[in-house]
């Protein structure tokens, strides 16, 4: 694994553009993609959480859309299972 250590994380642009999009859930089948976006923050890539303490205004496409919450990343396997045992 290799952390960025100047810039935008990538793990953070991700989970900002689906953000962007208003998902709630970003869904994934690949565990490299889980892992990466579910370290992500969004912070290096200018996301501000609607909870936390904005300090300014925020542009960030993604707050607005989105409530400044970010999406929740699932595994698709266990999103199946889930509605499996719902008998949907």
């Amino acid at each position: 694994w290799f952390e960025e250590t100047r810039g935008t994380r990538i793990a953070d642009a991700r989970i900002v553009e689906a953000a962007s999009t208003g998902a709630d859930v970003v869904a994934t089948a690949c565990p490299f993609c889980s892992q990466m976006l579910g370290s992500a923050s969004g912070t290096s890539a200018g996301f501000v959480s609607s909870d936390a303490d904005q300090g300014g205004a925020n542009n960030d496409a993604a707050t607005a859309s989105s409530g400044g919450k970010l999406p929740e990343v699932r595994d698709v396997a266990v999103m199946l299972l889930e509605s499996v045992k719902r008998g949907q």
